[in-house]
């Protein structure tokens, strides 16, 4: 049974005497709940006359003398409730009554530059006791993230053991054949080419000692057939002061990057590991040499890259099919290998990793690969062992054999591997000395279906779609850059854009870079400039509609619109919605002032990119031509007494071989003001801008022309049109 505490009824004073030096009590003990009063009355039956300050925050009663008539001063005592400052009661006499801010500003010059008042009391007419606390500055610490412990990983099992994941089929020869570069006999070269690539001992080298245990403990009895896995630890050695040296003056001086891999072999019953070798190598920078993966710098992502990379590279010439786990201390190295983490340079170092992986994948299975990260420096015996070989091999070199590979051919091969590899029914099998990819069989003719697909087509109804599409372009010499560019131009142009309800504006020279954004449902695709010069940008009115079908407008979306294709002059876009589905094409082509070849090679150049879209396929051409349009044709031309200019053949070839067509809203606009579809440059009118669709909107309905659109410079207007 608890007993209750019982109440205090005493409390026990230490005495601050302030009074005439005399004789005094240190110490005095009052009722509990004593008042300042009780204290000098407890004091005075000690035979002392005082006045007194009971401070029962601290333990403390203070004495002071009796105050005179005359005397006009005010005194406070302050009181710090702050229990582990040693200065617990300060006493300050004024010849005035202070206020808040005077208390505080008392208190700084005393020390305490922090101190905020907690309460005033009057204990009698010109003395006052004051509570403060002095408040701490507590300095944010960063909280410190525990450094994540290794674990070993997870065990691998596989149904099947001890089998080669890769048995040479009988050749044949295939007349729908797709070489991959590689043959069968490539493939038993690389079965063999690792043979004395790995090295056991470590004659030369002081280990370390927990590294010695390590190896001690390794069990090489173990036969390969008892093995449940194999454990291959990768690493880079890279030195930070030689990042940015020349590659082959670093690897001349000594200072270049070096890799190393480690493989054990590991039995889950009972436990045990068997080391099975290691090899250490410099990274090769000469682009000529035959083990050269593509590094071309300095860096211990590169580093990582290439002992993954060549690690993959033993583990496919180990032709058995067994479960391998790949560590190394490089969560992005791993995360490339697996196919996880992208890359900002998609370079021959990159594609080499992943190709080698992927085809580990096809060969071993998905779920037989496993990829785990090994905190660096944390204790990780054979991830330290690793790290130690990969820095001893800058300072002395083992010279461990190279693959017996012709690497040149396989960093060409090395993509398409996993093709040899994938046991896929769907995918093309390997013939011996390339794909083989025969045209699928089609199913037979039926005429029994046949007539029950006609009857279907018969009974089948067919719902309009109205299509109603404005397309506009023009040349704005700059969107953003002076001098034409200036703050506002954008929103400008944008607002009229979504006035004018436009669905599609091509822009040549917006001199602006490369992006892809969304701002008021308006999407702008934009090419980037070269140099801060020209740039062509695609504009698409998200909110307007294109189609209507069953009375409800059908809009665009992001992701209706894929780039096929994009240079500083050319931005080529594929359209294809649930309705519709079209090209785009915004250009802008070369000045007359540019040589011949130049201009003749550029137009080439639009037609190799343009010859992805089959001739069936509408397509729109939003074009800066820098050329006058020609004479009258009827077709392309519908206007006489144009002029001609140098560009003219160049443009009206490109015109006839994609039979792009003035549609009829355009003919009608042409034909009632030569100012349409024009840009106005100085005082003159150069008919060099134009829309132009593709013969499939030839018999397109007019609808209307809407008001002259300004493009917000010095420079003149252009006619948007409509196509229904």
């Amino acid at each position: 049974m608890m007993c209750r505490p019982e109440p205090i009824s005493e409390l026990a004073l230490q005495v601050k005497w302030l009074a005439t030096p005399s004789a005094h009590p240190d110490f005095i003990t009052v009722e509990a709940d004593v008042s300042h009063d009780g204290v000098a009355v407890e004091l005075e039956n000690w035979g002392f006359r005082i006045r007194a300050v009971l401070c029962d925050e601290r333990s403390v009663a203070v004495c002071l003398n009796l105050k005179a008539d005359e005397d006009q001063t005010y005194e406070y005592v302050f009181v710090n409730l702050d229990v582990e400052d040693d200065t617990d009661i300060l006493v300050h006499s004024s010849p005035k009554v202070l206020s808040t801010s005077d208390l505080m500003a008392t208190l700084y010059k005393l020390g305490f530059w922090r101190a905020v008042i907690n309460t005033t009391e009057t204990v009698e007419p010109g003395l006052f006791k004051v509570t403060f606390r002095d408040q701490k500055v507590a300095p944010m610490t960063r909280s410190s993230t525990p450094k994540r412990t290794a674990v070993w990983p997870l065990p691998q099992f596989s149904k099947t053991r001890h089998a080669p994941f890769f048995t040479a089929p009988e050749p044949y020869q295939s007349d729908q054949l797709i070489d991959i570069g590689i043959s069968l006999d490539d493939l038993q070269e690389l079965f063999k080419s690792h043979v004395d690539v790995l090295l056991r001992d470590f004659d030369g080298h002081d280990l370390p000692a927990e590294v010695q245990h390590a190896l001690q403990a390794c069990d090489a009895s173990i036969p390969l057939a008892d093995l449940d896995r194999l454990l291959i630890y990768t690493d880079g050695s890279s030195m930070g002061f030689a990042k940015h040296m020349a590659p082959l003056r670093a690897e001349e001086e000594g200072v270049g990057d070096t890799w190393a891999y480690v493989i054990l072999g590991e039995r889950y019953h009972p436990p045990g590991l068997r080391f099975i070798g290691w090899t250490a190598q410099p990274v090769i920078y000469d682009e000529e040499h035959n083990y050269h993966l593509g590094a071309k710098r300095i860096g211990a992502d590169l580093a990582e890259k290439e002992a993954l990379s060549w690690a993959a590279m033993w583990r496919l010439s180990f032709n058995w099919d067994i479960p391998t786990c790949f560590r190394s201390d490089s969560r992005v190295a791993l995360g490339q290998a697996a196919g996880s983490t992208g890359t900002a340079e998609l370079d021959e170092s990159f594609v080499f990793l992943r190709g080698s992986f992927q085809a580990l994948e096809a060969a071993l299975g998905r779920e037989h690969i496993a990829y785990d990260h090994v905190p660096g420096h944390s204790g990780k015996v054979w991830n330290e062992l690793c790290d130690w070989l990969a820095k001893a091999e800058r300072q002395k070199s083992q010279y461990c054999h190279r693959p017996s590979l012709n690497m040149i051919k396989w960093k060409k091969a090395i993509g398409h591997l996993w093709l040899v590899f994938q046991k896929q029914p769907d995918l093309p099998s390997f013939c011996g000395n390339g794909l083989h990819a025969p045209a699928p069989a089609l199913p037979q003719t039926d005429s029994r279906q046949t007539g029950i697909i006609a009857e279907d087509a018969v009974n089948q109804r067919w719902r309009p779609v109205h299509f109603q599409l404005s397309v506009c372009t023009a040349n704005v010499h700059s969107l953003c850059a002076h001098p034409e560019g200036h703050g506002g131009k954008i929103a400008f142009l944008r607002k009229q854009f979504l006035d004018f309800h436009l669905n599609f504006l091509g822009i040549q020279e917006a001199k602006t870079p490369e992006f892809c954004s969304t701002v008021d449902n308006v999407l702008r695709l934009s090419s980037g400039c070269t140099g801060h010069q020209q740039g062509v940008e695609l504009w698409i009115n998200l909110s307007q509609p294109y189609a209507y079908f069953r009375g409800q407008a059908q809009l665009f979306e992001r992701r209706d619109f894929q780039v096929v294709y994009k240079d500083s002059r050319i931005l080529f876009v594929r359209v294809d919605t649930t309705l519709w589905n079209c090209w785009l094409l915004v250009a802008y082509a070369p000045q007359s002032g540019l040589p011949l070849c130049q201009r003749e090679e550029w137009w080439h150049h639009l037609e190799e990119v343009t010859s992805c879209r089959l001739a069936s396929d509408p397509m729109i051409v939003m074009i800066d031509a820098n050329a006058a349009p020609g004479e009258f044709d009827g077709e392309a031309v519908c206007v006489h007494e144009l002029r001609t200019s140098v560009n003219t053949p160049l443009f009206r070839n490109f015109v006839a071989e994609h039979e792009l067509s003035c549609p009829a809203p355009l003919r009608h606009i042409l034909a009632r003001s030569t100012h349409g579809l024009t840009l106005r440059v100085h005082r003159s009118i150069a008919l060099i801008t134009f829309c132009f669709p593709s013969i499939f909107f030839m018999h397109a309905r007019p609808h209307k022309s809407s008001r002259s659109l300004t493009s917000a410079c010095q420079h003149g207007i252009m006619r948007p049109q409509r196509l229904n």
